[in-house]
C-alpha cells in the first residue's frame, strides 16, 4: 500500500503568523441540481479583506459533499480551540499539536484544490472524478482516526495496511448534524483535547444549499458537522 500524505505533516511547531494566514479564509459550499450536474462549487472569502463578497474557488464532484464538510468543521474547531475567548486555553504542548494538525489539514486542502484545479483545467472534473489526497485522507480518518505519521505507520505496521487503500466511500455512512453549541469539542489528536465553552465570534459565511433554498451554517453558531459513523 501507499501512505504519501506524511509529507503534509510539520515537522516543527507552525509559527503564529502561519496559522494566521489560515485562518483569515473561510470556505463555503453551493451546489444545485440544474446547474454543473454532479458536481459541487467551492467559494472562499477572505475575512481582513474589507469586501464580504465570496469569489469562486473550486468544483469537486457531489460525493465530497460530506467529506469537504468535515474536514473544514475539523479545521475551523482545531482554531477555535487555539483561540478560546473567556474560557480556558490549551497547554503550550497541547497548542503545539493543535498547530501542527491545522497546518497539516491547510496543506492537505491545498494539494486538493491543485488537484480539483488540473482537473477542471485538463476538461476532467465531472461527477466520477476522484482526488487521490482527499481518498487518501478519508482513509486515514476512517481506519486511524490521527493523521500523524507515527500513529499512521503503527497502525499500517500492525496490520492496518491490508484494510488501507481501498475506497473511504464504503467504509461507512455520513450523516449531518447541527451543533447550535459546543459544551465539549473532543478531538483525538496525539493527545486527549478537551474544551469547555463555544466557539469563538469567527465569521463564517452561509453555506447555501440551492437545491432546498436552505442556509446551513449562517453566522458563527450553529455550522454543519459531518460526522463519518461505522455501521
Amino acid at each position: 500500500m501507499s501512505y504519501t500524505l506524511d509529507s503534509f505533516w510539520p515537522k516543527s511547531v507552525p509559527v503564529s503568523s502561519k496559522i494566521a494566514n489560515i485562518e483569515q479564509i473561510v470556505y463555503s459550499l453551493y451546489h444545485s441540481e440544474t446547474s454543473d450536474a454532479g458536481l459541487i462549487q467551492i467559494w472562499a472569502n477572505n475575512i481582513l479583506d474589507d469586501s464580504t463578497t465570496a469569489y469562486f474557488w473550486r468544483k469537486l464532484p457531489r460525493v465530497y459533499i460530506d467529506p469537504i464538510h468535515r474536514i473544514t468543521f475539523k479545521l475551523e474547531s482545531l482554531l477555535s480551540v487555539l483561540h478560546p475567548g473567556n474560557h480556558k486555553g490549551p497547554s503550550p504542548m497541547e497548542a503545539a499539536v493543535i498547530k501542527k494538525n491545522i497546518v497539516y489539514i491547510d496543506r492537505v486542502l491545498d494539494a486538493i484544490w491543485e488537484e480539483a484545479f488540473d482537473a477542471t483545467e485538463n476538461g476532467d472534473m465531472k461527477g466520477s472524478w476522484r482526488s487521490v489526497t482527499f481518498d487518501e485522507w478519508l482513509d486515514i480518518e476512517w481506519h486511524v482516526k490521527r493523521h500523524n505519521p507515527e500513529a499512521v505507520r503503527l497502525f499500517l505496521s500492525d496490520g492496518g495496511d491490508k484494510d488501507f487503500g481501498g475506497d473511504p466511500f464504503t467504509l461507512g455512512t455520513c450523516y449531518f448534524t447541527i451543533r447550535y453549541c459546543i459544551d465539549i469539542l473532543y478531538y483525538r489528536l496525539e493527545l486527549f483535547c478537551q474544551f469547555r465553552g463555544s466557539l469563538v465570534n469567527r465569521r463564517f459565511f452561509p453555506m447555501v444549499v440551492q437545491d432546498s433554498g436552505a442556509e446551513i451554517g449562517t453566522g458563527t453558531i450553529p455550522r454543519l458537522c459531518c460526522l463519518l459513523v461505522q455501521r
